[in-house]
């Protein structure tokens, strides 16, 4: 009460105002809000379990017509004749290689087999395994189907992927001409109703007598042969024992044939007026699935937002069909799963197939509903450990017991409900304002002054130094306002003062480092010291200037020096390359030290050609003999700030010192590269070895060897542009040179500086004062 009696009367209307509009409308705020959060909530679930239905719908259909074409095609006489035919011509084939021996199948081609399954086939399944099968274990058992699957598939012209373009094998025997009958329809059908993969299989036998794809299962025999575990054995042995028109649907597993690659089947008997002749295998397709789960990679199409997603569940509690996180985002998938203590060889694993089906676990609450035949809609944590609105239920599909999972990050989920918290906040807020702001009103002309005043001064600190501080009284507050003026004019010269000697800094900054250098040192980083990989170094000579310094006065050599090398910067700065460090009359440039360049090597040629031609055009104009000797080289180097009072941005290594000995190496007027520079320029440009020892080849390391540049391989039209490009660029020529004389015709015809020939002498020639005139 105290405190009440000490305030003003308006300044206790004020408190009174605000208090009962406060109360007012935080009541209302939160009934609102109470409703509305209800009301969200339950459209977000109404929303997932939406998308849930409609997925098992696609899905619980995708799985009936593959099941009603199955049966379709199972019955048409059409399979029935092939598989007789097909059978027929095994047998047949069978009986030729068992008499013909080794003039059917020749040892060669036996060999060639065995190769195939050693080298390719086991390697790899190794590799995927992580076991060490042997090549014997999973060769067909019997000689036709050896022989087939060597002419089929080790001797097949085409691509793996292409195995199945391939009509006939040309070997004359009857198979060849079946599978050349019937191979474009069943092609047809694979594509047009989009399967994975289509099989004949001899029910007596077991044999794949004909599949589309040609794996390392086609002519194996499920009775006796090495996949008699696999899922599309165990479909095949219960389709030949069904009856015609019943079909039998196997679950994803690892099939051995597509390097353990999750596969599912379909089979049904194929059946004539003798009874069971075969049996048709259809491989359903994870990708379709994959597609339809996904709406064809188009999520927040479909309404899942940035982190919903719509997968199939096993019995296993593995996945059925891909993450999306996987697809998105692996880096980030790979992560979440290392997180939650997910087995290294499993990660491994998913790498290898780009695939979650039966490797990733998705064990949670929701799951263990759903495989109990409930669903619903529920809080959780997802397979990564991450909080998520999840909605599941059982999916009916013939005997699988698969469940299918809708879930959204609940921090997506609820991002409406926090939109509509923040929208109430917000209104209320405003509304309290709006009150307040009403009753202060009438303490506006008291305050006024002192508002003014602290206008002005904010404008000052927006930068707006002009602005003239005024209240318009003589009162106090008149007096304050003087007095910060004075306060603001003094600060306004020391921050120009200021700001003069910073830009002067940077301008020196950008004259003594490279501009990605300038700016970490800008940013305060003092301690720049890093290594490389990939840097192209120029090292250039400039021959014949130590002479004209003997015969020139400093100032005179020096100003030659530096106009020189100023067209040098300029060329440098065009191929994107830059300037490091000169050392009395040598250059040096690099190209990927402080911006990567994928070709920083062709960068680097392409500015050493330039540099002789500029070279060459400068001693024209001013009738000296001056040239140029250039080594090139690409590695490794480490680079970073030197010193501690006097500081400087250097690089060495083992690169570094190589381009200096094949600068000092190089006759003048030649470009001499390293061999790892020539082995990815090679195709570009014309070298010659350049260092004698041709004939050595064999032992010489590949550093070692030395190439000249001869020339690039360039149309003429193209070089004479070029050159035009080139005269342009030069502000020296380019003040003397019309632009009617700049054309490709023009320009090669005027009297340019050219290369010199080859040179077939030895590396000394260059200190034998050997130079090359323009």
């Amino acid at each position: 009460m105290q405190f009440i009696r000490q305030i003003s009367i308006r300044s206790r209307l004020i408190l009174m105002l605000l208090l009962v509009s406060g109360v007012s409308i935080s009541a209302v705020a939160w009934v609102g809000y109470q409703t509305g959060r209800e009301s969200l909530t339950e459209r977000i679930y109404q929303q997932l379990l939406t998308l849930r239905e409609d997925k098992r719908r696609q899905v619980e259909m995708y799985f009936n017509t593959i099941n009603s074409e199955t049966k379709v095609l199972s019955q048409d006489p059409t399979f029935a004749k092939a598989t007789r035919d097909f059978r027929k011509s095994y047998k047949a084939l069978e009986k030729k290689v068992t008499v013909g021996g080794g003039k059917i199948f020749a040892q060669g081609q036996k060999d060639a087999l065995k190769a195939y399954y050693a080298d390719n086939y086991v390697a790899k399944l190794a590799t995927v395994t992580g076991q060490a099968p042997t090549a014997q274990s999973y060769l067909p058992r019997n000689a036709a189907s050896r022989y087939l699957q060597y002419h089929y598939i080790v001797k097949n012209p085409k691509s793996k992927d292409e195995l199945h373009s391939v009509k006939t094998a040309n070997d004359g025997s009857a198979y060849s001409k079946v599978h050349a009958k019937y191979n474009d329809l069943f092609r047809s059908i694979v594509k047009e109703f989009n399967y994975a993969n289509l099989f004949l299989i001899d029910a007596e036998t077991g044999t794949i007598l004909y599949s589309v794809f040609k794996n390392p299962d086609f002519g194996t025999q499920f009775r006796t042969g090495p996949y008699t575990t696999t899922n599309l054995a165990e479909a095949f042995k219960t389709a030949s024992r069904s009856k015609a028109g019943d079909v039998t649907v196997t679950d994803f597993e690892l099939y051995d044939p597509k390097l353990e690659a999750p596969t599912a089947f379909m089979a049904a008997p194929i059946t004539d007026k003798t009874g069971t002749v075969g049996v048709l295998a259809i491989e359903l397709s994870a990708a379709q699935i994959n597609e339809l789960m996904t709406n064809e990679f188009a999520w927040e199409k479909s309404g899942l937002g940035k982190t919903g997603e719509v997968y199939l569940v096993g019995k296993d509690a593995t996945m059925r069909s891909a993450s999306r996180l996987l697809v998105q985002n692996s880096k980030k998938y790979y992560a979440d799963l290392q997180k939650v203590g997910v087995d290294a060889d499993v990660l491994k694993r998913i790498k290898q197939h780009k695939t979650s089906i039966l490797l990733q676990k998705t064990a949670s609450d929701a799951i263990e509903k759903a495989a109990i035949g409930e669903s619903g809609t529920q809080i959780g944590k997802d397979y990564r450990g991450v909080p998520v609105l999840s909605s599941y239920a059982p999916l009916s599909l013939f005997d699988l017991n698969w469940a299918i999972i809708a879930e959204m990050e609940l921090s997506e989920a609820y991002l409406p409900v926090q939109d509509f918290e923040r929208r109430v906040v917000i209104t209320s807020t405003l509304i309290l304002l709006l009150v307040s702001i009403s009753t202060i009103g009438l303490g506006y002309l008291l305050v006024k002054p002192i508002t003014d005043l602290n206008e002005q001064i904010q404008r000052i600190q927006r930068g707006n130094w002009d602005t003239q501080i005024r209240t318009g009284t003589q009162d106090e507050v008149g007096e304050l306002s003087q007095s910060v003026q004075q306060i603001v004019n003094q600060f306004h010269q020391q921050s120009e003062l200021i700001e003069q000697k910073d830009n002067q800094f940077h301008r020196l900054l950008a004259q003594v480092f490279p501009n990605a250098i300038a700016d970490r040192i800008k940013q305060g980083d003092t301690h720049i010291a890093e290594t490389v990989e990939e840097v192209t170094i120029l090292l250039a000579d400039v021959t014949g200037f130590l002479d004209l310094t003997e015969t020139m006065t400093a100032e005179a050599s020096m100003s030659l020096l530096n106009q020189l090398f100023a067209r040098f910067d300029k060329v440098a700065e065009r191929f994107g390359a830059e300037m490091l460090r000169t050392v009395g009359d040598h250059y040096m440039l690099t190209c990927g030290l402080a911006t990567p360049y994928l070709d920083h090597d062709r960068r680097v040629v392409d500015c050493g050609l330039e540099l002789l031609k500029v070279v060459r055009r400068f001693a024209v104009e001013q009738d000296l003999n001056l040239d140029l000797a250039i080594g090139i080289h690409s590695g490794s180097v480490t680079a970073g700030l030197v010193g501690h009072r006097k500081v400087a941005f250097d690089i060495f290594g083992k690169a570094v010192n190589y381009s200096v000995n094949l600068m000092q190496s190089c006759p003048p007027g030649h470009l001499q590269v390293s061999h790892p520079i020539y082995k990815r320029l090679h195709d570009m440009y014309e070298f010659q070895r350049a260092d004698d020892r041709a004939d050595a080849d064999a032992t010489l390391p590949v550093v070692a060897k030395v190439w000249r540049l001869q020339r690039m391989h360039v149309a003429p039209e193209v070089e004479a542009l070029e050159v035009a490009k080139a005269l342009v660029a030069d502000e020296s020529l380019a003040a003397t040179t019309s632009r009617d004389d700049l054309s490709p015709e023009t320009v090669v015809k005027q009297d340019l500086p050219e290369l010199p020939p080859p040179l077939n002498g030895n590396l000394s020639d260059r200190q034998q004062g050997a130079s090359t005139n323009v």
